[in-house]
């Protein structure tokens, strides 16, 4: 409906600008077109001093439909009348006629851009403008060919039937969509004294950021330039029509035009549809903009080599060189400037952006046009080649503000999320943290660690002291050394004990630290003591430890083993091994997991087997004391052994894989990228983050390849719950379809992560990143555009448009346009199902299969009776139940006499 108005109304606009340049030309000449050039442009700011607190106060499409009539009833008027009163007439066509302009144009984009936000924007927007470009050629084709028929007033009586015909789409595009149309009504009655005070606020509205004040002088540029070649044009023009005895005949320049506007507007239309989405989307919208001033930079630039070479003749080729010009810079106006243009208003929040953008058509454009009459009548004071000259230099100048867009355009999209987003309130600002070389001092937190051991508080002791080790702070340790003493709680000294031996070096002077806390009455203090020997490593350490081994009390003997062993592995560790492995094989926990720390330690292939076999005890202190002795052994064995326990373990065994993979850092990676291509969308959540936390450059460029990764299989999620939707719907069904969309869910989590991990240390990465999720459509399409911006979409992998769409099936329209997703029978993507990697989602298409399968999901079922996974055994059995006949008892019965417990019981049922 959009579409069809937009061709309506840019065909009527180019019979009446074909026909009102014609008649002025031929019977007024091109001397007259700098007049109605500021003309037009003091008519169209006085109108737009009325219209504008008229667009905030009005039902839009009410007003836009007064227009259309306002305009074909008073070109319906003028049509015939020029004979009579040619000065006036055609001078108040030609005015009227850039009036129109002016506001039709602003009224559509307005009511387009209330019922679309950014995201349909940025596709629908060039799409409109086909239809506008269709028109307008229509129009040109036309009018190209009536005028040996019929007169150009008759074409301008045409445009006005045609504006009377815009009512209709208008009222279709009101009907449907008026929910997005309404407006607040304004409260008070319009008085004209409120128009300078709304002037003065539009002026400040636009010039209120740097992009829009970037913006604003684009566009009073791109006018006045666009005057001059238009000027050049119409000189050019009416020379080359004109006959022997100097009548210009208008039939003939109302050809020409038309076929330059049919010519220009063909060539549009193909740029618009074949190259403006994919460059705009490609080089980003401000990019897209730069053509407009390239397109005078060449077009005046060719036109002075031109006089210079023909010695400032204004000939044919003059002639050409200025059509080739003019056509040039309309055509990539109309196509890719101008789209890049609208697009860069739409993160303008709203509130704003309707004043801004209706500020520079009926007030920026305008003075630019006045400025370009202005200019043209004082150059032609001077010779014609310091017009071109001087045009040629406010190209560059044009050029240079250009270039300034992606900058402001970017601070504009963050600045909207900031004042949009429902989250800001968890990511405090950038200024409230220390930049990246503004540490804080190490004497500020020293003293204020000093004060927090001197609190009468034990938990504030033991807090600041764990967070002492965790800070690592080597300054810390002379005050931890200091207050040992004076500590009376015990749990406070031995934690204290940890702390140092993370704290203190390698150096004799350690040992004195530590050898106290050897001598203390609690034995847990002592157990710490020889841990923290144990952890600086120092071998002449090692005659402290050995009187402990045959400590009565448990866990210092263990701890004396384990640090023997490490303190003395180069001499013998052999020896060592087997004093770990008796301790393991005691039976006593607090031994075992003593023994197994130390074999992490050895981290040899028999140390390793023996984790390996621990990661399957029962005791959950053993697995993940044996998971931890894996990452400290630190081989690919015992990396795989980790990664099986990410792959096939519970939520709390991943987490620890997870943790106990971080700790192996580098040497993790390439098992890690490995794991990610047969993994399901679970278990990638762990990867990723792991990944992240290993954090180096390897590690960060593993993670760019996830996003397509995750895209795909989401996009591939969705087509099949499309398909899924087309059976008979059980609760199995339901409970599958439940699934997938869940996986999709996660899959976003995944991509999101990534993208936090990736590219979360750039400027306004973090706000961007949390808008990703954000419930107001508006929010999260400028959130996708923001980050298209900021990070090359070449290694986004397709995943913006998982967060734009709440509706699934639109979302996977998408992923199409990306990806060649399958196209199978909704029955099969059911047994594809079966087989999925994920356990669950295999147990949930099984049970599924069982509702609604047939016969032919017998081998498939016969086939999952054998699956690791219980809960997928028991579904399949349950489906042979129902699906199969007399052909599967034999093995149902053999599952009845073969299993014990649920197995059985299901296979009893079965049969």
């Amino acid at each position: 409906m959009l579409g069809a108005l937009h061709f309506v109304v840019a065909a009527s606009h180019a019979l009446f600008d074909i026909g009102s340049t014609s008649l002025l030309l031929a019977h007024l000449g091109p001397e007259a077109l700098p007049q109605v050039y500021i003309g037009g442009a003091l008519l169209l700011i006085t109108a737009g001093f009325f219209v504008l607190p008229v667009i905030d106060r009005w039902d839009r499409v009410r007003l836009f439909t007064f227009t259309l009539f306002f305009f074909a009833a008073a070109l319906a008027a003028l049509h015939n009348l020029g004979p009579r009163a040619p000065d006036v007439v055609y001078r108040g066509l030609y005015l009227l006629c850039y009036l129109m302009k002016g506001l039709i144009f602003l009224q559509f984009w307005l009511i387009a851009g209330e019922v679309c936000d950014l995201r349909q924007a940025k596709r629908i927007f060039p799409i409109l403008l086909g239809f506008s470009l269709a028109g307008g050629l229509t129009a040109s084709a036309a009018a190209s060919l009536l005028p040996r028929w019929v007169s150009t007033e008759t074409l301008l009586l045409t445009a006005a039937i045609l504006l009377a015909a815009g009512w209709l789409p208008t009222h279709l595009v009101a009907r449907h969509y008026r929910d997005r149309l309404q407006r607040p009504a304004v409260p008070g009655r319009f008085r004209v004294r409120e128009i300078w005070s709304q002037l003065r606020s539009d002026l400040r509205i636009s010039l209120s950021s740097s992009l829009l004040r970037n913006l604003s002088i684009s566009a009073l540029l791109f006018a006045l330039l666009a005057q001059i070649l238009d000027f050049l044009l119409g000189k050019a023009a009416s020379l080359q029509f004109t006959d022997a005895q100097g009548i210009v005949n208008p039939e003939s320049l109302t050809s020409f035009y038309a076929a330059l506007n049919g010519g220009v507007l063909g060539t549009g239309a193909l740029l618009q549809f074949l190259v403006a989405n994919r460059l705009i989307s490609s080089v980003g919208v401000t990019r897209g903009q730069i053509t407009g001033s390239i397109a005078f930079l060449v077009g005046f630039g060719s036109i002075a080599i031109t006089l210079v070479v023909t010695g400032k003749g204004l000939g044919t080729t003059f002639f050409v060189t200025v059509l080739a010009a003019r056509a040039m810079q309309k055509v990539l106006r109309i196509s890719i400037y101008r789209s890049s243009i609208d697009l860069i208003f739409n993160p303008i929040p709203a509130e704003r952006r309707g004043r801004a953008k209706a500020f520079k058509e009926t007030v920026i454009d305008p003075v630019g046009v006045l400025l370009g009459g202005v200019f043209l009548i004082v150059g032609g004071l001077f010779d014609l080649k310091v017009l071109i000259l001087t045009s040629l230099a406010l190209s560059a100048v044009f050029l240079f503000f250009s270039l300034r867009l992606k900058s402001d355009y970017l601070e504009n999209l963050v600045n909207v999320l900031r004042e949009k987003s429902r989250y800001r309130f968890a990511f405090p600002s950038s200024l409230q943290r220390p930049g990246k070389g503004a540490a804080e001092p190490r004497g500020r937190m020293v003293s204020d660690l000093e004060r927090a051991l001197g609190a009468d508080e034990v938990t504030v002791r033991l807090l600041a002291v764990e967070v002492a080790a965790e800070l690592r702070e080597p300054a810390a340790a002379p005050l931890l050394v200091r207050r040992f003493r004076e500590e009376p709680d015990s749990k406070v000294r031995a934690t204290m004990v940890v702390a140092l031996g993370k704290l203190l070096g390698r150096k004799i002077d350690s040992m004195d630290a530590l050898e106290p806390s050897l001598a203390d009455h609690d034995p847990r203090v002592r157990a710490s003591g020889i841990q923290a020997l144990a952890q600086i490593g120092i071998t002449e350490s090692a005659s402290l430890v050995a009187p402990f081994v045959n400590d009565p009390e448990s866990r210092i003997r263990a701890n004396a083993a384990v640090a023997s062993s490490r303190l003395n592995m180069e001499q013998g560790a052999d020896e060592a091994r087997e004093i770990l492995l008796d301790m393991y094989d005691s039976g006593d926990e607090v031994r075992q997991l003593s023994a197994l720390f130390g074999l992490g330690e050895i981290g040899d292939d028999k140390s390793v087997q023996v984790l390996g076999d621990a990661v399957k005890d029962g005791r959950s202190t053993v697995r993940r004391r044996a998971m931890l002795g894996l990452a400290q052994a630190g081989r690919r064995e015992a990396i795989d052994m980790l990664l099986q326990c990410l792959e096939e373990g519970d939520g709390a065994t991943r987490h620890l894989a997870a943790r106990a993979l971080q700790s192996c850092g580098e040497a993790a990676v390439d098992p890690l990228i490995v794991a990610l291509w047969g993994a399901n969308v679970e278990v990638r959540q762990f990867v990723t983050t792991t990944l992240g936390q290993i954090g180096t450059p390897r590690a960060r460029q593993a993670l760019i390849h996830i996003l397509s990764l995750e895209a795909e299989e989401a996009y591939y999620d969705l087509v099949r719950l499309e398909k899924l939707s087309q059976l008979p719907q059980t609760p199995g069904l339901a409970l599958l379809a439940d699934s997938l969309a869940q996986r999709v869910e996660q899959a976003k989590q995944n991509a999101l992560e990534v993208l936090r991990l990736t590219f979360g240390d750039r400027k306004g990465m973090r706000l961007i990143l949390s808008n990703l999720i954000h419930p107001e459509p508006y929010v999260r399409s400028s959130a996708i555009e923001a980050l298209e911006v900021r990070v090359d979409q070449s290694v986004l992998g397709g995943v913006q448009p998982l967060f734009e769409h709440s509706n699934l099936q639109v979302t996977a329209e998408h992923g199409g346009s990306l990806y060649q997703l399958p196209s199978k029978d909704p029955i099969q993507v059911l047994y594809n199902l079966a087989s999925d990697r994920s356990r669950w989602i295999r147990a949930c298409a099984l049970f599924a299969l069982g509702e609604a399968g047939g016969q032919d999901a017998l081998p498939l079922l016969e086939r999952r009776v054998n699956d690791p996974y219980e809960l997928v055994r028991l579904n399949a059995i349950e489906a042979l139940g129902r699906l199969a006949g007399s052909s599967t008892m034999s093995l149902l019965e053999r599952i009845r006499n073969k299993e014990e417990g649920r197995p059985r019981q299901y296979a009893e049922e079965a049969i």
